[in-house]
């Protein structure tokens, strides 16, 4: 359907169109007060609610930043949860000429001092 957009009226239409197939969904899962929504939607996401660290990656070669290619579009593509996440055994994977490093306060290495 054509939007105009940036205007209140399209906006809320849009709003109700997104709504119209989220409702069922949600009385689907049991929710059917506003307070029920958190609960009933709690494994739609799917994923790790573990805690992320910050690391440094360096590239030793042209191996490595190919393999630094891989890390960040898998990151942004395929592992993204409100920012680009690499997950260890991705990590393991394509670690061959890389240099990782714990980065700064959100490192490992500064939470196990």
């Amino acid at each position: 359907p054509q939007f105009n957009h940036h205007r209140a009226f399209e906006d809320a239409m849009v709003v109700a169109r997104i709504m119209e197939k989220f409702i069922p969904l949600l009385r689907s899962r049991g929710a059917d007060r506003v307070c029920d929504i958190d609960g009933a939607i709690a494994g739609l996401r799917g994923g790790s609610t573990r805690r992320t660290r910050h690391i440094t990656i360096l590239v030793r070669n042209k191996t490595g930043l190919k393999n630094l290619y891989k890390l960040i579009s898998a990151s942004y593509l395929a592992h993204y949860r409100k920012t680009p996440i690499i997950p260890r055994s991705l990590l393991a994977e394509h670690r061959e000429g890389l240099l990782i490093g714990s980065a700064c306060e959100a490192g490992e290495v500064f939470d196990a001092v």
